[in-house]
């Protein structure tokens, strides 16, 4: 009987582009455009431009791009691009999981690093996002309440099997590469709740230990063919399942996940994204200033309310505390009017501190999930209401709609026109390219036409 590591191997191997459903190759390069689109407005971030200079002391090297110009190492090239890919929190999401920001820097280095065409680099994020998504879609309800990030250990499983495709591994060693990745996998959520740095390095961390689970089988390493369903794999380790895991695989090259990856309009959490909606419209509506608001009251799904950090209403220490919590975000459309990139974040605010102690974040079974109810209690005793219940394909915009967000994002961020413009052309015409060099050298000169 063929384990799960097995049928996962087998369907990457036998995978071709010509098989795939042409709105799948259009949803690959929707969210190939706005995970570079949002990539590129960060390599000059203070954390981006530290890890540069890291990378340039302790892994030298000249073979691969780096997003912002300089070279390094293979390793050294996935780590920092990495880091980029998930500095602003601007990430496309599946369920919990962020795939393209470890799938599209990992697949960029190497495909520049094995001379891969376009057809194969667009085949490999496919693939990648296809088998983190089929096993996060059954587990992470349970994985993520247990302190586990998404990203992270379903990630890996991504990054390396889409590496696992452009090496052009027989199935045989696919399968070992995944039995390391599962070897490899790990990382939690308490971050967000003491208000420290490491998960803006959590993803990086799967950029690179991703490609390196799917490189050690060429050297002769083995992993287990059990290592998802195994008495101590995967599935009982990180979720504590071991029932009806046969779901994870049987959708396989049928139904594709990549289809159901939904975009942010907003540099926070997934789950906050209705309640920053809700409050925009709030005070489009009735026109609320902060100094006139008594309470705020978010009822969200449980689920949702779970989610480390949803909750959490301050003292913040850093800007994705902030960025995390329901209550700080209410307050900040509420006072700045707008969720920006380029935003300094006033986390020390006094008007925003008191507005997110007035704020009160509840779990209701009734809520569906991503959607919210919000009441806002004014101090003339007036009450105004926003109840948004939306099914998640609300955010699963079209490359129409993601080209528009890109062009917006990137005029907010001063990035050069041309950049925009080259960047958006690329995408369209992916299949033509005769290998990454020319995009890479786009990303690479970006610093040169940000004014």
């Amino acid at each position: 009987m063929e384990t799960l590591t097995q049928k996962m191997s087998q369907f990457i191997f036998d995978s071709k582009l010509s098989d795939i459903p042409p709105k799948v190759v259009e949803k690959a390069k929707t969210c190939l455009l706005y995970g570079m689109g949002m990539a590129i407005t960060s390599w000059n971030m203070p954390l981006p431009k530290r890890t540069r200079e890291w990378i340039e002391k302790f892994e030298p090297g000249s073979d691969i791009t780096l997003i912002g110009g300089g070279k390094a190492s293979l390793m050294g090239a996935a780590f920092v691009n990495g880091v980029l890919f998930a500095d602003r929190g601007v990430d496309d999401t599946h369920g919990t999981t962020h795939f393209g920001s470890v799938v599209i820097p990992a697949a960029l280095a190497v495909s520049e690093f094995t001379g891969a065409g376009g057809k194969d680099f667009l085949l490999s994020v496919i693939l990648g996002y296809e088998i983190g998504a089929a096993v996060s879609r059954e587990l992470t309800t349970f994985s993520a309440l247990r302190g586990f990030r998404s990203s992270t250990i379903y990630g890996i499983l991504a990054v390396t099997a889409a590496m696992s495709k452009l090496f052009k591994y027989p199935a045989d060693r696919i399968r070992d590469a995944l039995g390391i990745a599962v070897s490899f996998a790990g990382g939690t959520t308490e971050q967000y709740l003491a208000g420290t740095m490491e998960g803006k390095v959590q993803n990086a961390m799967v950029v690179r230990n991703g490609i390196m689970a799917a490189l050690l089988p060429s050297f002769g390493l083995t992993g287990a063919s059990t290592s998802m369903e195994g008495k101590a794999g995967f599935c009982h380790a990180f979720a504590g399942r071991l029932e009806n895991l046969g779901k994870i695989t049987e959708g396989l090259g049928k139904t594709y996940e990549i289809l159901n990856v939904t975009f942010k309009p907003y540099a926070t959490c997934v789950f906050n994204q209705t309640p920053v909606t809700a409050m925009f419209r709030l005070v489009a509506k009735h026109d609320l200033k902060p100094e006139n608001v008594a309470k705020i009251h978010i009822r969200m799904n449980p689920f949702d309310y779970k989610y480390p950090g949803i909750h959490y209403l301050g003292p913040f220490h850093n800007k994705r505390q902030g960025l995390l919590s329901a209550g700080f975000l209410m307050a900040l459309v509420l006072v700045k009017r707008k969720v920006g990139l380029s935003d300094d974040y006033p986390l020390e605010d006094p008007d925003i501190l008191s507005l997110c102690q007035a704020t009160a974040i509840t779990s209701d079974a009734r809520i569906a999930p991503l959607s919210c109810h919000l009441t806002v209690k004014l101090k003339n005793s007036q009450t105004v209401e926003e109840v948004m219940d939306i099914k998640p394909e609300y955010y699963n915009f079209d490359l129409e709609k993601v080209t528009k967000m890109v062009e917006t994002v990137h005029q907010e961020m001063m990035v050069d026109r041309r950049v925009t413009r080259e960047m958006i052309q690329q995408m369209t015409a992916i299949e033509t390219w005769p290998n990454v060099r020319k995009l890479m050298e786009l990303l690479s000169l970006h610093k040169e036409a940000v004014k």
